[in-house]
């Protein structure tokens, strides 16, 4: 892939990131059925022209214009069970991988809430530097993973900044907050898969108020399983009412099976008020 390329998928993410972000955050408490679906479609198609004008300079303003379209979208004041969805990335994200998780749980009464993907990019990019830095790895390549880090992180923190001054959706995750609080449960160093990413979004969804968690776990992925359900129990200490299971998606786990154990852990949160 040649730099251009690389840049424009990556701002891709961020747009995707965005819509997921506010798609899961209407679709949730729409008033009228579809509204966000409708939404949603309406500005993959934009995004997908203005990726082709290869002009970066103006993502600000179509940051708010996607928040105040979604805005427009009418919505209860009920409140649901926020569930964190994190894990391997390919079972986190895609509906066929984790069997279309978010809609069970919006058809449970719930509010998904996925990471944004710009966060494992992130932590590709970061890893690389700090390779360098924990094993001496330095090559050609890492002054350039460190500019890419530095100039994607800047990106987040402009949506970030955006969606706080708009005041009407909760924004992502500060990647450099991740990458603080952490290490107080694993070392850096730990970048196998997902590697420590995944008790990083744990920690930062029960910090934020999000103790329902979900971790997406493929088979055989053996850093996901030996990390994830490691770090659940330190992440369980510092955050007491963090409720999280971890779901096999594998040939061997049958959808009623997963299914049902969300289900349980639904009921334990309705009990305990965890909303």
């Amino acid at each position: 892939m040649s730099m251009p390329m690389i840049i424009r998928t990556i701002y891709a993410m961020i747009y995707g990131d965005m819509l997921q972000t506010l798609y899961n955050q209407c679709r949730s408490y729409e008033v009228v059925k579809g509204s966000s679906e409708k939404m949603l479609r309406k500005w993959t198609k934009r995004a997908c022209k203005i990726l082709r004008s290869n002009d970066y300079t103006v993502t600000k303003k179509y940051y708010k214009q996607m928040l105040d379209d979604f805005a427009t979208i009418e919505r209860t004041r009920e409140k649901k069970i926020r569930v964190g969805i994190v894990g391997e990335i390919y079972v986190k994200y895609s509906p066929l991988g984790n069997n279309h998780l978010e809609d069970f749980l919006i058809s449970e009464g719930c509010e998904p809430v996925v990471p944004s993907m710009l966060e494992f990019i992130l932590y590709y990019l970061v890893n690389k530097v700090q390779d360098a830095q924990l094993y001496g790895r330095y090559t050609k390549a890492t002054p350039v993973f460190q500019m890419l880090y530095k100039m994607f992180l800047a990106e987040q923190k402009k949506v970030m900044n955006v969606m706080k001054e708009h005041g009407v959706f909760v924004p992502p995750h500060d990647f450099e907050h991740l990458l603080d609080s952490v290490q107080q449960y694993i070392s850096l160093g730990v970048n196998m898969g997902e590697g420590w990413l995944i008790p990083a979004e744990m920690g930062a969804l029960a910090e934020s108020g999000t103790e329902n968690i979900i971790c997406t776990q493929p088979f055989g992925c053996l850093p996901n399983h030996i990390i994830a359900k490691g770090m659940s129990r330190a992440i369980k200490e510092r955050y007491p009412n963090a409720n999280i299971i971890a779901i096999d998606y594998d040939p061997g786990a049958t959808r009623v099976n997963q299914e049902n154990r969300i289900k349980l852990m639904l009921a334990n949160a309705r009990v305990s008020g965890s909303l």
